[in-house]
């Protein structure tokens, strides 16, 4: 955590830099609010309460997951960090918070020597609302860039990438990026 600035009223903006880090760091923002109000009878304190915001960065690298099922880390050749690996049917990660409004689309790096397979993101649980459904073809074992439409579930919500296809050890998964 760095504190880069800090504002005092009722309106103010902020901006977020990733000054001193890479793609490949599991950076994001925190915004934090807090609020004192003047209690109207002496020797009373006032109220207060704060309230903090996780801003996600649009490009998130695969590795920087809250939970998982059935997944492993490892290091890749080509990767931009490390991948998740060892992914069979049914297996999954978890990304939080997430609000997508204003995105359209996911895209998702990977690379796959087998048949592939799909990535359904979900929101709220491996079984949630559906979001979007990646196919990911058998790329010869080079990372490409797949990606698919957005539907907005509204609100901000933990997403989760559900991995689906035939056999083990569908396909490797580098990053993803929200636009």
């Amino acid at each position: 955590a760095h504190n880069l600035s800090q504002a005092t009223g009722c309106d103010g903006s902020f901006t977020l830099t990733a000054a001193g880090h890479t793609p490949t760091d599991n950076f994001y923002g925190i915004f934090t609010a807090s609020y004192t109000d003047t209690s109207p009878t002496a020797g009373v304190p006032g109220l207060t309460t704060k309230t903090q915001i996780v801003l996600q960065p649009k490009h998130r690298q695969a590795e920087f997951y809250n939970t998982s099922s059935g997944v492993t880390t490892s290091a890749a050749s080509g990767a931009e960090g490390n991948v998740i690996s060892s992914i069979d049917n049914g297996d999954w990660t978890e990304y939080d918070p997430y609000n997508l409004q204003g995105v359209s689309q996911i895209a998702m790096r990977v690379a796959s020597s087998a048949s592939g397979g799909t990535v359904e993101v979900h929101a709220d649980s491996p079984t949630g609302p559906l979001v979007s459904t990646v196919t990911v073809p058998n790329t010869g074992g080079s990372f490409t860039t797949v990606s698919a439409p957005v539907t907005d579930p509204g609100g901000t919500h933990s997403l989760y990438f559900v991995f689906h296809g035939q056999g083990s050890n569908l396909f490797t998964f580098d990053n993803f990026t929200v636009s």
